[in-house]
This record gives C-alpha cells, sequence and structure tokens, in this order.
C-alpha cells in the first residue's frame, strides 16, 4: 500500500519499526525474533526447536497478523 517491495524479512522488520510505530514494537519485535530463530534454525548447526516452541510462534503468528489486519483496516479504511 506504500509502494514499498519487501526484499527480505529483515528489511520488512527495519522498515514497520521505522515507517509504522504506531503498529506497535511488541508485535515487530516478536516478529524479528521469530525471524532470527528460523534463520538459526534454518542455517545453524546446532538450533534444536521443540513443538511447544513451534506453537508458540504459530499463536504469536496468528495475533500478529489479527493485528495487521486491524491496522491496516482502521488506517486504509479497508
Amino acid at each position: 500500500m506504500d509502494g514499498i517491495q519487501e526484499r527480505s524479512h529483515k528489511a520488512l522488520c527495519d522498515y514497520l519499526k521505522q515507517k509504522h510505530k504506531d503498529l506497535g514494537t511488541e508485535f515487530v519485535n516478536t516478529f524479528d525474533a521469530y525471524r532470527e530463530l528460523r534463520h538459526a534454525v534454518a542455517y545453524g548447526l546446532d538450533t534444536v526447536t521443540r513443538k511447544e516452541d513451534a506453537q508458540k510462534a504459530i499463536n504469536s503468528a496468528v495475533i500478529f497478523l489479527k493485528r495487521v489486519k486491524e491496522y491496516l483496516s482502521a488506517r486504509y479504511k479497508i
């Protein structure tokens, strides 16, 4: 909607932190933390996760997406 095309998850986090502060830093920081964890799991040698960790990440993603939908709806009258 802003004419911005995301090129990486890191770039998306940085963009949200700078341009959409009213979205809430808690949500963006959580997204960024899971981005770093996903990177460690995908490319690290000894990162281990549990089923409970994965479920927590899914639950956080659901909440984050709901918040983004509410934010976009209010901001852009969607």
